[in-house]
């Protein structure tokens, strides 16, 4: 069983869901009380949404649907053995990239952007690269982003950024940081 507030948050997922997409909120109210086959359904959707570019699920129905699976997984009963301590590879799982609805929205309007993104993550090429999609260098001729891709991006590097500690620039001298431009 759920927590109120899970009910709560459900309910607005399935009914944010419901209008775009009515048969999928009639199966996952059909799956509500079933979490060991309600969460495959939702994989299966997001991957089929990743493999063939669908693109007909908005990015805040792909959100609903990671955030509805997300809630199943935390509710999960736990089986009882023994785990392990988490390795580096452990830890890299945390994130998966193409079950992300920020990337997915991103290599669907920008393949080449999104490609780059998929070759340099977990490097910190990745962070440059992103922090100079923002910089203009092409003389005051660079349109920008629409808002949701440029916030998608940004979240992508906040996931990786999470993900990957170590790579975060931690400079805090005045003189490096204005170098790069970020004052």
């Amino acid at each position: 069983m759920h927590r109120i507030g899970d009910e709560e948050a459900l309910l607005k997922y399935v009914e944010l869901i419901a209008i775009s997409f009515p048969n999928i909120a009639l199966k996952l109210n059909q799956l509500k009380d079933q979490g060991d086959e309600i969460i495959p359904y939702i994989e299966s959707l997001l991957q089929d949404t990743y493999k063939r570019g669908n693109q007909s699920l908005s990015l805040e129905v792909v959100e609903a649907l990671m955030n509805i699976r997300a809630i199943y997984e935390a509710n999960a009963p736990t089986p009882e053995v023994v785990v392990s301590q988490p390795t580096v590879a452990d830890d890299q799982l945390a994130f998966d990239l193409h079950d992300s609805p920020y990337f997915i929205k991103l290599i669907q309007r920008f393949p080449h952007i999104g490609q780059k993104v998929e070759e340099s993550w977990g490097t910190q090429a990745l962070r440059t690269y992103i922090w100079d999609l923002f910089q203009d260098s092409r003389g005051g001729t660079r349109q920008g982003f629409p808002p949701e891709y440029a916030s998608a991006l940004f979240r992508l590097l906040d996931a990786h950024d999470q993900q990957y500690p170590e790579l975060v620039d931690t400079t805090s001298d005045i003189w490096t940081v204005n170098k790069f431009g970020l004052i």
